[in-house]
């Protein structure tokens, strides 16, 4: 996909690309669930009602930079490692989005990727929302409607090259129109929320 093809699908979103980051969140999401949020790789993840995150993110003192793509519990679990978090596997009931990423290719193929996978899934796993990083990667959002769903969408992504480890429910992967620590924003491109979070 030449650059000029992905400005173009970028003109297609449904959604503004500027609007704050507690109203794309609640566009996923709906008012009483609960995020998990996160404001850098060493800081721990918080929780916030969908409905309160105007106010979580103007109280913020440093850009979150994570969120968990799917909704959580609420209640602190166990990690892996023994320790408590909001994020633990155990917190995460059921998986709303699969978030898919590729690393290792230039965006211009990623972006053809992304949409390759938008056609193929559009009935099953419709796109909900693509964003940059804010560094080497977009991050495309889907909704699957099923767990056959789940495992075929994950299944042709993985064939095009893409990082399983964003695929975990409790995987907190770069919250959209917040500023990475390397001074980039991790900018909305795309949204077109899914019913009923819309």
């Amino acid at each position: 996909m030449s650059a000029e093809e992905a400005e173009a699908f970028m003109k297609t979103s449904p959604w503004p690309q500027d609007i704050p980051s507690a109203e794309i969140l609640a566009a996923l999401f709906s008012p009483e669930e609960f995020v998990g949020l996160k404001a850098t790789n060493q800081s721990r993840a918080s929780r916030c009602r969908v409905a309160n995150l105007p106010a979580f993110f103007s109280a913020a003192s440093e850009p979150i930079q994570f969120v968990a793509s799917s909704p959580i519990s609420g209640s602190l679990g166990r990690t892996q490692d023994g320790g408590l978090s909001y994020v633990a596997k155990e917190c995460v009931p059921v998986q709303r989005f699969v978030v898919v990423e590729f690393d290792d290719v230039p965006i211009a193929a990623q972006f053809g990727r992304v949409l390759f996978l938008k056609r193929i899934a559009a009935q099953h796993a419709p796109l909900a929302m693509v964003l940059m990083s804010g560094g080497k990667s977009v991050h495309s959002w889907f909704m699957p409607l099923s767990a056959e769903a789940t495992d075929a969408l994950k299944t042709a992504a993985v064939k095009l090259g893409a990082d399983p480890a964003a695929f975990r429910s409790n995987q907190l992967v770069r919250c959209p129109n917040q500023l990475r620590d390397n001074g980039h924003m991790q900018s909305l491109l795309w949204l077109s929320p899914v019913a009923p979070f819309q």
